[in-house]
């Protein structure tokens, strides 16, 4: 065989047996055998099973608040009104001997009311505000918005009252006058305009110089 053939056999072999005709790399290790990587776990060949990843619940959806149900104010008298326990701001015309009145009422129930009522200009007030409590009542006024009063209440803000029978009977029968809460009782649903009020703590302050009856009496007497 010629020179050529030889060499055209020995380049076929090495194709064959190394797959390529290149030269091949030489091992990291002294003995140039070929390291195997060991099988991370899980892998055939571990005997160990694979970790299954833990199986996550399904999220629920948020639940919707729940919606108080609405509440119907129209066709109410006052004392419907007042049964309802929640608080509401009104409007109410009220005419007595020909004289129309407008009251502004804040009340959460019997609990509170606030009762505001326009009068004509004098002594310095035009609005008469009452806070009533189960057992007390404050009588104030306004001017243009601000708390006065002073001059109209000698000298006080608030005027305060008993709500117990034996207690009105007494100063009337001592001073020959005992205050009674603002009557809404015979006002027709048809003159009261209601809507849902925002509860308000502050509109049952009574901030100023509060005076009982008796110091009212003797501030005038003595003032």
């Amino acid at each position: 065989m010629g020179d050529v053939n030889k060499i055209l056999l020995s380049v076929i072999l090495g194709v064959l047996l190394f797959g390529c005709a290149g030269p091949s790399e030489t091992p990291d290790n002294a003995t140039g055998e070929v390291e195997e990587e060991a099988p991370e776990a899980g892998e055939p060949g571990t005997g160990e099973a694979p970790e299954e990843a833990p199986e996550e619940a399904p999220e629920e959806p948020p639940e919707a608040p729940e919606e108080e149900p609405g509440v119907n104010l129209e066709g109410l008298d006052y004392a419907a009104l007042q049964a309802l326990g929640v608080p509401v701001e009104c409007n109410m015309k009220t005419t007595v001997e020909g004289t129309t009145t407008m009251s502004k009422v804040y009340m959460k129930g019997e609990s509170e009311a606030r009762v505001e009522i326009d009068i004509e200009e004098q002594a310095g007030c035009d609005k008469f505000v009452y806070i009533i409590t189960a057992d007390k009542m404050y009588m104030g006024c306004e001017l243009e918005g601000q708390l006065s009063g002073t001059e109209m209440l000698g000298g006080c803000n608030w005027l305060e009252f008993s709500q117990k029978e034996a207690t009105m009977e007494e100063d009337e029968a001592t001073y020959g006058y005992a205050a009674s809460a603002p009557e809404f009782e015979d006002v027709p649903p048809s003159e009261i305009s209601c809507v849902p009020w925002l509860y308000d703590p502050s509109k049952f302050d009574t901030p100023g110089k509060v005076c009982t009856i008796e110091e009212f009496v003797q501030g005038y007497e003595f003032g």
